[in-house]
């Protein structure tokens, strides 16, 4: 989606937008459906979609084409096609802590009736880029409606044997989840995490953690060439540094993965404030209890599958035994390695996953599922 900024500044009304155009073209989700872990983000669901990579794209206005289609979708009959599929759950995570082997798994156990978003780009824009990351264009209420017009549009259907649509979303998302909490109250998410220590190691591995700039491409810290309001504002008010510029590379890492955990337990806790826990829409899954939560108590309870048959359960344990991002030839067996990155982790980065990351993580622990360890 593309939004033109200045339009959004001249909208009064908080309940509606204007500016945003969205391009479509035909997806193909037949190599996602036969091998979930060689398609694991959308962007190789595009890559094997000729539709999208040689055929027309369509450019049009996000609202008055999504106004348009709920009124078709509601004169059509039970049965046509295109259809609207149902929302079922949605997935937030802390990035490399196993939220891929979710997603994975919820294309393997249903294949023919489960359409997966992993990673998809449109939701993350229209919560982070039409209104801005700090919302300077418009108001969350407006950052809201345009979330609800992407996900519908992206849930519709001319498959008749699909049934559900479930998205995960970039790890960064972390930050607006309560835009997705405005525009979908009653949905049902998961929050994928990992103890701090190895959640940093496997952000480090691979780069010189002794040297002073020997980890500055890592992922986790090349956002510290841009900037950012939110870490900034996070690292004055709830640490004892006076500035992200007085940061190490290695803590600016903690800090950065520190702003996503601590979103996330602010918006699970805000909203433990206000119900019941058996109603509780915002859930905690630890990698170390992947992948059985899913089976136990994450897909059936919480997203509302019901039990799960031997066969179901069979297809997220095979799924889940392979690599989560099998691609350019790192397909294969998938090893836990939970233990190599606690005896690998220097000093410097016990003491940054203890400084930043280990309230936000034991607050997590409290909104898993009981029963599972």
């Amino acid at each position: 989606i593309y939004p033109d900024q200045r339009k959004m500044l001249h909208v009064t009304d908080d309940n509606t937008y204007a500016g945003v155009d969205a391009i479509f073209c035909q997806l193909d989700f037949s190599q996602q459906r036969k091998d979930p872990s060689s398609v694991p983000m959308f962007r190789y669901v595009v890559a094997h979609s000729p539709g999208c990579e040689f055929g027309p794209q369509y450019k049009v206005d996000l609202k008055g084409f999504a106004d348009l289609a709920r009124i078709h979708d509601a004169e059509v009959s039970t049965g046509d096609l295109p259809k609207s599929l149902n929302l079922t759950g949605v997935v937030f995570h802390e990035s490399r802590c196993g939220s891929t082997l979710v997603a994975n798994a919820l294309v393997a156990m249903n294949p023919s009736e489960h359409r997966v978003f992993s990673e998809s780009s449109p939701p993350i824009s229209a919560m982070r880029n039409v209104c801005g990351e700090n919302l300077q264009f418009c108001s969350v209420k407006q950052a809201a409606a345009v979330l609800k017009d992407v996900m519908y549009l992206m849930g519709r259907s001319d498959n008749g044997q699909e049934k559900r649509v479930f998205f995960k979303i970039q790890s960064v998302g972390s930050l607006s989840i309560k835009i997705f909490q405005l525009a979908y109250p009653n949905i049902p998410w998961l929050y994928v995490y990992r103890d701090p220590v190895q959640v940093m190691m496997s952000h480090l591995q691979g780069y010189d953690v002794t040297s002073p700039m020997g980890v500055r491409n890592a992922n986790c810290v090349q956002g510290r060439r841009r900037g950012g309001k939110i870490l900034a504002r996070h690292v004055e008010q709830r640490t004892s540094f006076a500035s992200i510029n007085d940061l190490t590379d290695i803590q600016y890492c903690a800090a950065h993965l520190a702003t996503l955990t601590q979103s996330a337990a602010d918006s699970i806790e805000e909203s433990f404030s206000t119900t019941l826990p058996s109603k509780l829409m915002g859930r905690a899954i630890n990698y170390e209890d992947l992948p059985a939560a899913l089976w136990k108590s994450a897909l059936p309870d919480h997203f509302g599958l019901g039990t799960l048959s031997e066969v179901t359960i069979k297809r997220i344990q095979d799924i889940s035994g392979v690599y989560s991002k099998g691609t350019r030839g790192r397909h294969g067996e998938f090893k836990e390695d939970s233990e190599s990155k606690e005896r690998k982790a220097t000093p410097e980065i016990r003491d940054a996953a203890e400084t930043f990351l280990q309230e936000s993580y034991e607050r997590l622990l409290k909104y898993g599922f009981d029963g599972i360890r």
